[in-house]
């Protein structure tokens, strides 16, 4: 359940999750993401450790990645 914080709305995602069956080769949520990066388009992200028992699959947390600054809701976390 995501944390609800007074005043703020929660951040939606746009479009609809693709089908498995279409044989993405690349980072399936870079059309709905507003954080993708060009190499999202062409190659599935790398899985990165964020801490014990904590991974993600982005290229936003690469040593070289830009540095952007998240929505409100993942930032207070």
């Amino acid at each position: 359940m995501p944390e609800l914080y007074k005043g703020k709305s929660l951040f939606e995602i746009p479009g609809a999750v693709p089908h498995d069956s279409t044989g993405i080769k690349n980072e399936v949520f870079a059309p709905r993401n507003n954080y993708a990066l060009g190499i999202d388009f062409s190659e599935e992200s790398p899985k990165v450790e964020i801490s014990k028992n904590h991974y993600v699959y982005s290229n936003l947390y690469v040593d070289d990645a830009p540095k952007l600054t998240p929505p409100f809701l993942i930032r207070k976390r």
